[in-house]
């Protein structure tokens, strides 16, 4: 399979790209990094992803500021794609000022097979496809019990499924002061 060597995580992680970005005009289609890691969640959860984990981490949406559950190791990939050439990122700034990042496969990466195996693909699409197409992300914004909150749907033909990417628990903890001896 090609020069490179990838795991099933990262293969599954170029597929996703693949099919959220690749069309058969010649158009360049990008897809936002919260809708990517919304996505990269929906797959961990479904067991696609084996090796990647998520963690509540600040994401900003339209000015609003909320903890999602991001996967650093699937960023920490992407970045070692963009930085190899296998991915580009472009960055820019919404009416919110938000600085917004956004991915595609690179122009030149013409035959996806050559780095990612029929059996990833199968999973990857059994996971997002509908009838027609893939899954469509949706990220809204409304007002519930006094404050401002994120939620995520994944539109598949007449269908709406909430996806719990912002759905973060607290998680109660105690510590206590140590101080190392000699102070």
């Amino acid at each position: 399979m090609g020069m490179l060597s990838l795991s099933h995580d990262q293969q599954a992680l170029l597929y996703l790209l693949y099919i959220y970005t690749e069309t058969d005009e010649s158009k360049y289609l990008w897809i936002k990094e919260l809708h990517l890691n919304a996505l990269i969640y929906y797959l961990i959860e479904r067991g696609v992803f084996r090796d990647y984990d998520y963690a509540p981490s600040l994401v900003t949406f339209h000015g609003v500021k909320m903890y999602g559950k991001v996967s650093q190791e699937a960023l920490w990939d992407i970045e070692q794609f963009r930085r190899v050439g296998i991915i580009q990122k472009l960055k820019f700034s919404n009416k919110f000022y938000d600085d917004v990042g956004a991915y595609r496969l690179h122009n030149g990466i013409s035959k996806i097979e050559s780095l990612v195996s029929r059996g990833v693909m199968r999973e990857v699409e059994k996971s997002l496809s509908c009838k027609k197409g893939h899954k469509i992300v949706r990220i809204t914004e409304h007002r519930r019990e006094g404050r401002t909150v994120l939620e995520t749907k994944f539109l598949c033909n007449e269908r709406v499924e909430l996806v719990d990417f912002f759905d973060v628990k607290r998680v109660e903890y105690s510590s206590k002061t140590y101080v190392p001896e000699g102070f």
